[in-house]
């Protein structure tokens, strides 16, 4: 297999690495190519300059270059948009009545706790995060290949990092934004959780992640314990002020009614602040199965997606709502998913 993955292009070049292993053909078939651009490969992996045309012809024709065995459902190696190669399973659109049957089929089959499922969503979209503010790469579960953010971080221009507030629900949606605000942490940047809920209402791996933040401490508040009201837009401008990212993990798949009260607030403060909005596996108030809006829902830039695209996110106007969307792999095993393979 060959692996040709961009390091940088420009209008002109393509910076690439080209990783050579045991299929002679396709390693043959790279090194003429080379050869006639007077091109020097050598060793295990070399990395050269060389005209982007290069970049494209693979990236254009890759599928009769690199055949992956039909019916694998896998992209072994396979081009993202920002030059890395992915390692996931491409499953076709899940319904949330599919969603909920896999955690409950890895939990009760497979004794597969939901805690790490929902520590690999969260690292997952706290990895994609920084790329998308800092345009830093990352190690992700949907890139594993990359170096680990605090080296890159470390390397990267001397600007102050982006400063993120994380919107948390009750339920596990709130629980993956717990795990966002960890792992931002733990790479040096700026972040604040606020759980729109009281401490007592928190359950299951959600109040997990709120004690693991407790006991780290993690700056984290929960905004009916400290305050009886519900949010009113001013002191909700006020909390997003200075926040240069957004995380929504207020409400997740299992939504199926209009959105009301506090949480309706919130979305609609998010919504008119201009911030950038990153959503963790569904914007919240989206429909996950139609794609439409109940009540209102964040209009995010990018969407983190769990496991599987959603099956409302395909319908014409979703992606007002999504914005750019990435899977994220959580680890669910491939005896899980094989029947829902893309």
């Amino acid at each position: 297999m060959v692996t040709v993955a961009a390091i940088r292009t420009t209008r002109k070049f393509a910076r690439v690495a080209v990783r050579f292993t045991a299929n002679p053909e396709l390693t043959g078939l790279v090194a003429r190519w080379a050869q006639d651009r007077s091109l020097r490969i050598a060793g295990p992996e070399r990395r050269e300059t060389v005209p982007a045309s290069f970049f494209l012809f693979f990236h254009q024709r890759r599928a009769r270059l690199l055949p992956i065995p039909e019916g694998t459902g896998f992209r072994r190696e396979e081009f993202d948009e920002r030059g890395g190669v992915a390692m996931t399973c491409r499953l076709r659109p899940l319904s949330r009545q599919e969603v909920r049957e896999l955690d409950v089929r890895a939990a009760e089959q497979l004794g597969l706790p939901t805690l790490i499922l929902m520590e690999n969503a969260g690292r997952g979209a706290a990895a994609w995060l920084v790329e998308l503010a800092t345009g830093v790469r990352t190690e992700s579960a949907a890139r594993p290949f990359s170096a680990p953010p605090s080296t890159e971080i470390e390397l990267s221009p001397a600007a102050a990092l982006p400063r993120v507030l994380i919107l948390s629900g009750p339920g596990n949606n709130g629980g993956d934004g717990g795990v966002v605000a960890r792992h931002l942490d733990a790479w040096g940047f700026a972040v604040r959780i606020v759980w729109f809920a009281n401490r007592e209402q928190l359950r299951g791996d959600a109040k997990t992640q709120w004690m693991i933040l407790e006991r780290s401490g993690v700056d984290q508040t929960a905004w009916f314990h400290s305050q009886s009201d519900d949010p009113r837009p001013a002191e909700l401008d006020s909390l997003i002020a200075d926040a240069d990212w957004l995380v929504d993990g207020l409400l997740g798949t299992g939504l199926t009614r209009p959105v009301e009260g506090a949480l309706r607030t919130v979305i609609e403060v998010m919504n008119r602040s201009n911030k950038p909005i990153l959503a963790l596996d569904v914007p919240s108030g989206l429909d996950a199965d139609t794609g439409m809006p109940l009540g209102t829902a964040i209009r995010a830039r990018a969407t983190a997606t769990f496991a599987a695209p959603k099956l409302g996110f395909a319908v014409a106007g979703a992606v007002a709502f999504t914005g750019e969307v990435a899977v994220i792999d959580i680890g669910l095993p491939r005896a899980l998913l094989k029947q829902f393979l893309a």
